[in-house]
């Protein structure tokens, strides 16, 4: 599949007890057009450092978010930021480069949620294996407030299965997923801060663009036709 589509409508997400920052993202999110031409809509590539892979355990660590707008990422208007959690563990430290200590600076995870949400108001998520990162915030929604995302997602390993499809036409090639390391060198792309939230966003919004402009070119120009398989 080649994205997530939009979220069913949950009614714990309307539910009345809810901060009103959450009530104005769904208003916003909820009034997307995806008649829109993508070119002029706005999204947000999103990366996120974890202390693991298990969504039930594992916690946020590290955030990154950056804007992408008419094919040109706007880093003045990133967002970045720790979250410090209680669950740690060290094993991942040799992934993401983040220790206890540095974790000591980083805001917890309610004001955490607090600030992305509204950020991500109104957008859509861009990601690789966005899946993860989508099921995490989910998750941590789901601990303080009980509700979830609805925004339509992307996932940049599939948007490049679409626009190279020969690639994947034998019977055992068909289920791979492409990393970020692999398409990024095949698009020869420098790494800068790999495996940090904001160096992994940055590598994503430049293959995100590279493979929008790909799809233009194979007539694909509104947010409903970039959302379908």
């Amino acid at each position: 599949m080649f994205l997530f589509n939009r979220k069913k409508k949950s009614s714990n997400n309307h539910a009345p007890h809810l901060p009103e920052w959450w009530k104005d993202y769904m208003k916003k999110t909820e009034k997307i057009n995806l008649n829109q031409h993508a070119e002029s809509f706005e999204f947000k590539v999103l990366d996120l450092e974890t202390t693991g892979l298990d969504v039930d355990e594992d916690r946020i660590i590290s955030v990154g978010l950056i804007p992408i707008l008419n094919y040109e990422m706007f880093p003045g208007r990133a967002y970045h930021t720790l979250v410090y959690q209680d669950h740690f563990k060290k094993d991942s430290v040799s992934i993401h480069g983040l220790t206890m200590d540095d974790l000591k600076s980083g805001i917890t995870e309610e004001s955490f949620l607090e600030t992305i949400i509204p950020e991500l108001a109104g957008t859509v998520i861009v990601g690789h294996h966005i899946g993860f990162d989508i099921a995490m915030i989910n998750k941590s929604l789901n601990r303080h407030w009980g509700c979830k995302l609805v925004n339509p997602v992307l996932d940049t390993a599939m948007m490049y299965k679409r626009c190279f499809p020969i690639k994947f036409v034998y019977d055992k090639f068909i289920n791979q997923v492409p990393t970020l390391d692999e398409i990024a060198s095949e698009f020869e792309l420098a790494f800068h801060d790999r495996h940090s939230a904001m160096g992994d966003a940055a590598i994503t919004g430049v293959i995100f663009m590279k493979l929008l402009r790909k799809l233009k070119h194979l007539k694909v120009q509104t947010l409903k036709e970039l959302l379908e398989k």
